[in-house]
């Protein structure tokens, strides 16, 4: 969804429709969240944004301000205000079909956000009394949590985890339900499920993350009693668990809390957060086997339509073999159809798709080789934790300065990875022409800036977009990586000059 005056985002409407993308231009004033259910992305001009009454953006898909002035100040109120990325113009059409893609497709990458499995007994509810329930898992914008009584998909869900939990003040979070298993009825108490997106995640992330490091070496450990069903123990919360305090006791507990394997993923794209009414902001796969019959329930995604079917656009060589991949595979979809009964209107798969899968595949497929990276120098840089690069991998990388047509081609290694921080790459030798290169992008104002997601007081930083071009060599570098705070610290300053870094 895009909104402007007078035509001030026509270019971001010329590329978004040549890449075959629905857009639905607002020249009106600024939706309700409702009226933004079904958008995976909201592109804003900034100035709109601050002269408005400024919306809940907790509440709206992704959101990317667009902005002419190379204020700092504007740009560091439009952070805090919510907004994923804040662009700024004049920027390269090759730069900005690659961070719209990023923001639209780039869904294995979101998966980054670890999730850490939990276990302890919290209470959560819709209004002012709360019931006793079980965090399972925890992330840094979602949860997934096991209580008796589940509320509708798009409700509000209040959770206050204890003192004992946080080991400190309780903490008292709210978010929308996107996901949700009904248990049947049956002997007992069954528990359901639901997945909850925090509706603002910045707010408590620091005492979240504090949380989800303390878990990381495994669960919580159970103490319950013995129960005629198995699958009562793990869904009930007998008795107050407890930590551990070696390390190999959590290890060997990790299979006592109530979690499971997943059969079949949740919905379609992970964390394309639109109104939790309709879309699912950040999928979390289902437990099904909780319970031994359930009735699960999910929102709904834009990738339902078939009826949508682009035309189709020019994709680099590169992605061949993904549409070519995609067309063998309708083709034998194709094939296996031929054999059912024609009454048979059940099986979606016969209707003819293949133009809009191949689009995504290979949109798909572009975006992921799309780098977001920070704390450039001549060393080196980071970048957002993505699984299309492992520590030790080698690589051949552009990096696009905004402006410039031609890229910096480079040679880089992961050498460090830093969890929910990135992954440190260092340069291979670079030329005298290269470093000057270099030098320019690195003295001159980047055209795009990205928010943190954990502080909103914090500047908007300044990024470097770099594509993936090839994977040259992987595990060229050791996987251990330093060992002692010492050693970590002079590798990073022997890597980062803070003088050069934008």
């Amino acid at each position: 969804m895009l909104f402007q005056r007078s035509g001030e985002l026509s270019e971001f409407v010329d590329l978004l429709d040549n890449l075959g993308l629905s857009i639905d231009e607002q020249n009106g004033p600024l939706p309700t969240p409702k009226e933004l259910a079904g958008a995976c992305l909201a592109i804003v001009p900034g100035r709109l944004l601050i002269e408005s009454n400024p919306p809940n953006l907790a509440l709206w898909p992704p959101t990317v301000a667009v902005i002419d002035d190379s204020s700092k100040t504007l740009a560091n109120h439009l952070n805090r205000l919510g907004v994923a990325m804040v662009i700024r113009r004049p920027v390269h059409p090759r730069t900005l079909r690659l961070l719209l893609l990023h923001q639209i497709y780039r869904g294995p990458e979101r998966r980054a956000n670890r999730r850490v499995l939990i276990g302890y007994p919290i209470r959560a509810g819709s209004g002012l009394f709360k019931s006793g329930a079980t965090l399972l898992e925890l992330s840094s914008t979602g949860a997934r949590i096991e209580l008796p009584t589940t509320p509708k998909i798009g409700s509000k869900l209040r959770v206050v985890l204890g003192k004992d939990l946080t080991h400190g003040k309780p903490l008292k979070l709210e978010g929308a339900v996107v996901r949700c298993i009904r248990p049947s009825a049956g002997k007992g108490r069954p528990q359901g499920e639901v997945g909850v997106r925090l509706l603002d995640p910045k707010r408590h992330a620091k005492a979240i993350r504090t949380i989800m490091d303390r878990f990381a070496i495994g669960p919580a450990s159970w103490q319950a009693p013995s129960l005629r069903n198995e699958s009562s123990v793990r869904a009930a919360v007998a008795s107050k668990p407890t930590r551990e305090a070696d390390a190999d006791q959590n290890s060997a507990n990790r299979h006592l809390p109530p979690v499971h394997e997943s059969s079949e993923p949740t919905c379609a794209t992970e964390e394309i957060a639109s109104f939790p009414d309709e879309t699912a902001a950040e999928c979390e796969e289902p437990i099904v086997d909780v319970l031994a019959e359930a009735t699960h329930e999910a929102a709904e995604t834009e990738l339902k339509d078939d009826s949508t079917v682009p035309s189709a656009v020019q994709t680099e060589a590169s992605e061949s073999e993904s549409i070519v991949s995609a067309q063998a595979s309708h083709a034998h979809d194709d094939a296996a159809g031929a054999g059912h009964e024609e009454d048979d209107d059940s099986d979606r798969r016969r209707d003819p798709r293949s133009p809009y899968d191949q689009r995504v595949v290979a949109l798909g497929k572009e975006a992921a080789r799309v780098l977001v990276g920070r704390d450039l120098s001549r060393g080196g840089l980071r970048i957002e934790t993505t699984d299309s690069v492992g520590l030790g991998d080698m690589l051949r990388i552009a990096l696009h300065s905004g402006t410039q047509s031609d890229p910096l081609i480079v040679v880089a290694t992961a050498v460090r990875g830093e969890g929910d921080e990135g992954t440190v790459l260092t340069f291979e030798e670079l030329s005298p022409t290269q470093l000057d290169q270099l030098d320019e992008i690195i003295a001159g104002s980047t055209e795009t800036m990205t928010c943190l997601a954990t502080d909103l007081e914090e500047e908007a930083r300044p990024v470097v977009l770099g594509e993936m071009l090839e994977t040259l060599a992987h595990g060229v570098v050791s996987r251990s990586g330093p060992s002692s705070e010492r050693e970590i610290a002079d590798h990073l300053d022997s890597i980062f000059d803070a003088g050069e870094s934008i």
